[in-house]
């Protein structure tokens, strides 16, 4: 089971203690102090429409492959998309740090405790249609994430670092499968949830984990590590 806390009842010390570096937590409140609360579709394909990002397919593929499009016509085929495309941009890192003050790193997750790459921050931009999302995977170089839904709503399967052996090798949707039933994972624990608009979904490191967006969904998300890591 992922607990799920508002943050008003989360303290520093409760979360050092009990989930980072451990286990996932869904935090509620945060998003609604947000400018970007109340955006959607229509207002993200009025005001940035012209803006540049990145998008890829959903799934397993033998060579992951990124694509450059338009915003606004992205939006475009979100209601017919066939080939389950998804953004996936790193606004950070492509000229639109003006975004950042739209989506405010929680203080749980500020500066004064996590480092990151060189001191560029590794923040992104989700979004998708429906049945969009990303394979099982752990986050690249014992990376913590938070990733925060604006709007829409996910599904998420976690597994924890112990159960590694069974599931590293796996490479089919685990959203089409009876985990329970499925002979594959009958010696490890998956813990299903679904995080819906306003919800923060923190992972720990090493954590592996697959996402679904089972509506339209719009998130941001960084990945960071902690400043007593060792690097």
């Amino acid at each position: 089971m992922i607990d799920k806390i508002h943050y008003k009842q989360l303290s520093q010390t409760n979360f050092k203690e009990n989930y980072a570096g451990k286990k996932p937590l869904i935090i509620t409140g945060l998003v609604d102090l947000w400018p970007s609360k109340d955006w959607d579709t229509d207002y993200l394909q009025s005001t940035y429409g012209e803006r540049e990002i990145i998008i890829r397919k959903s799934g397993y593929d033998k060579e992951k492959k990124f694509y450059k499009s338009k915003l606004g016509k992205f939006i475009g085929i979100l209601n017919d998309n066939p080939e389950r495309l998804y953004c996936d941009w790193p606004f950070s890192i492509m000229g639109n740090e003006d975004l950042e003050s739209y989506f405010e790193t929680p203080s749980l997750f500020d500066h004064n405790t996590i480092r990151t790459k060189n001191n560029k921050k590794l923040k992104w931009i989700f979004l998708g249609s429906v049945g969009t999302g990303t394979p099982i995977h752990q986050d690249f170089e014992k990376s913590h994430n938070w990733n925060a839904v604006v709007f829409g709503q996910k599904k998420w399967i976690f597994f924890s670092p112990d159960d590694t052996e069974y599931v590293k090798d796996f490479k089919h949707d685990l959203f089409d499968l009876d985990l329970k039933e499925d002979p594959n994972f009958k010696y490890s624990k998956p813990y299903i949830v679904e995080q819906f608009s306003g919800e923060l979904m923190y992972t720990p490191k090493n954590w592996w984990h697959a996402v679904r967006n089972i509506e339209t969904s719009f998130s941001v998300s960084e990945n960071f590590w902690y400043k007593d890591e060792k690097e």
